[in-house]
């Protein structure tokens, strides 16, 4: 293929035009603790921060971008009130966020394994996107 009419002679790499070469993972943890014989405390905050692997098209004002957030927090008090009492009071949490693709990731992965990469261009000339109706919506009959 000599990429002469791509549009009419499609050649795409459908994991180079779909996947980035790389995704990343980023974390950071702090703990504290100390105390005394009649009080003993223990707090930890983490961060997860992980990215995927989607290339986006930016066609839509929908962010099809694959991250995933999540803090972490975590405490524990330890008192000593009598030689025969103890109070352990702990609080466990976290908060995270998703985003992700409309289309599951696995289908997206299919499709680009199983499409041909001369089956259709990625665009066409004036804007028209394969798989992505007049009104919007998508398509799914094999595209991504």
């Amino acid at each position: 293929m000599n990429n002469s009419d791509p549009e009419l002679y499609p050649n795409v790499d459908w994991f180079d035009a779909l996947f980035k070469p790389k995704g990343s993972i980023r974390t950071a943890n702090v703990n504290v603790n100390g105390g005394s014989d009649f009080l003993k405390y223990y707090g930890s905050v983490s961060y997860y921060d992980e990215t995927g692997l989607m290339n986006t098209d930016k066609l839509q004002d929908y962010n099809a971008d694959l991250k995933f957030r999540r803090f972490n927090v975590t405490t524990n008090v330890n008192m000593n009130i009598t030689r025969s009492t103890k109070l352990d009071i702990g609080i466990r949490g976290f908060f995270s966020n998703i985003n992700q693709p409309y289309i599951s990731v696995t289908d997206i992965f299919g499709s680009a394994m199983s499409t041909p990469p001369t089956e259709y261009p990625l665009e066409y000339t004036g804007g028209f996107v394969p798989g992505k109706n007049p009104n919007g919506g998508i398509e799914i009959r094999g595209l991504i």
